[in-house]
């Protein structure tokens, strides 16, 4: 990650990721992980690679991926409360001039 960048994740969000799915589809989750981020509050429209449009509020930059299946609370959100969670909605990689993935910009 582009030092730059990296020093701007100042943010602590939690990240849970799934565990399981049961035999009825209902998943289960791990215990949500702090993870440092920069979260930009402000409603956007996202164009997807599949040509479908996609509104969203927030975005956050994060150095690791955060999968579609996971839950993230947001800075100041008891994390232990997991209705408080969010649900990604799109993800996207940042590739360098060089070809690797730079960081993770997820909506919700």
């Amino acid at each position: 990650m582009d030092p730059q960048l990296k020093a701007q994740l100042r943010e602590t969000i939690y990240v849970s990721t799934q565990a399981a799915v049961d035999a009825a589809g209902d998943p289960s989750y791990n215990a949500p992980a702090a993870r440092l981020a920069r979260v930009v509050n402000k409603r956007d429209t996202v164009d997807k690679a599949d040509g479908t449009t996609l509104k969203t509020d927030v975005a956050i930059i994060t150095e690791a991926e955060i999968g579609l299946h996971a839950r993230v609370w947001l800075p100041g959100v008891d994390q232990t409360n997991a209705t408080l969670a969010r649900v990604p909605r799109f993800s996207e990689r940042a590739i360098t001039e060089h070809g690797t993935i730079d960081f993770f910009r997820t909506y919700l």
